[in-house]
């Protein structure tokens, strides 16, 4: 395979691999144990890119446009020297490395180059999950010194009833970290992508995916001592009375590590146990609720992966048709 080296002008080294079958340069890291998540500097490690340079025996290419979404932003932090100038110095570069090369390859890396500088601007970025991840390589301490330690937050979120829902008086839905997705079973299955998208509050929480145990699940940020997590039930919109809630909640500990949940409604709160499992009906809800909250805290643990003695939803990462986290909600 056509591999190449990239250099990072603010610190950092890669590799590119060239896939034929997709017809595109892949970025591979092998600090980081990654694969073709480019975006990771800029969103997880919130690096302030410039210049990102791929060279090999056949060519340089300038490839910083293939690791931002921010591309304005990036051209206003590149002062060495004018655009125009790096261009043609590149390609001058460029011309006398291949200046011995058959006619053949020369037309076949010039076409190849066309379709990678058409691939930079060809559409508009979205981060994938795995991209929110800070770094991993180096020690923690010199990890937080340079705030690249990027950990769980989120934009503030409400689970709402739909019309849908509000005909069927009932809301159910689950989450799945192998699929990273909430999954509404009474709004007809509508898909929430993204473990934070349905999250009412996070503080020092992130997901993690063991590529060598094949498992996934939520836990602490790397270094802290504390991770919350809370989501949110409200209904106060609608004439509904609550009938019965059911919560399942699965979460693993290792050597000290606790997990400490509850599920409040209104001005009353229920301590979650070891099953995971908690059911509300009755008495339980004769004073009218119209919202839930359900939170939880991880924390202890030992040594250097204390942060991973506490997690939520540990499941394998094929495992993608169960679903350990489940809300369900009947009314009148």
């Amino acid at each position: 395979m056509d591999a190449r080296y990239v250099h990072d002008h603010t610190d950092h080294v890669w590799t590119e691999v060239y896939s034929q079958s997709q017809g595109r340069w892949l970025h591979a890291d092998s600090c980081e144990n990654k694969m073709d998540t480019p975006l990771m500097y800029e969103r997880g490690w919130g690096k302030k890119l410039n210049y990102i340079i791929a060279y090999s025996r056949d060519e340089l290419v300038d490839v910083t446009w293939r690791y931002t979404a921010n591309q304005n932003e990036v051209l206003k932090r590149r002062k060495k020297c004018r655009e125009s100038w790096l261009v043609s110095t590149i390609l001058e570069m460029n011309k006398q490395r291949q200046a011995a090369f058959p006619e053949p390859k020369r037309k076949f890396l010039e076409q190849r180059l066309v379709a990678e500088i058409a691939e930079f601007f060809r559409a508009e970025k979205h981060y994938k999950e795995s991209e929110n991840e800070g770094r991993n390589s180096g020690s923690l301490a010199w990890r937080l010194a340079r705030g690249e330690m990027q950990c769980g937050s989120s934009q503030s979120y409400t689970f709402k009833l739909t019309e849908k829902e509000v005909n069927k008086k009932e809301f159910l839905v689950k989450y799945s970290p192998a699929r990273d997705e909430y999954i509404r079973v009474s709004s007809d299955g509508e898909v929430q992508k993204g473990w934070q998208t349905g999250v009412k509050e996070v503080k020092d929480v992130i997901r993690k995916h063991e590529t060598d145990w094949k498992t996934v699940y939520l836990a602490r940020c790397e270094g802290t001592s504390i991770g919350e997590i809370s989501w949110q039930v409200d209904w106060s919109e609608t004439r509904l009375t609550c009938k019965s809630i059911l919560i399942v909640f699965q979460h693993s500990t290792f050597e000290n590590g606790s997990v400490s949940w509850q599920l409040c409604t209104g001005d009353k709160c229920y301590m979650g146990n070891k099953d995971g499992v908690l059911e509300l009906k009755g008495e339980d809800l004769n004073d009218s609720p119209v919202q839930l909250e359900l939170s939880a805290k991880l924390a202890d643990g030992k040594g250097d992966c204390s942060w991973q003695h506490a997690q939520l939803f540990r499941q394998l990462d094929s495992a993608t048709e169960q679903f350990p986290l489940l809300i369900h909600i009947n009314f009148l």
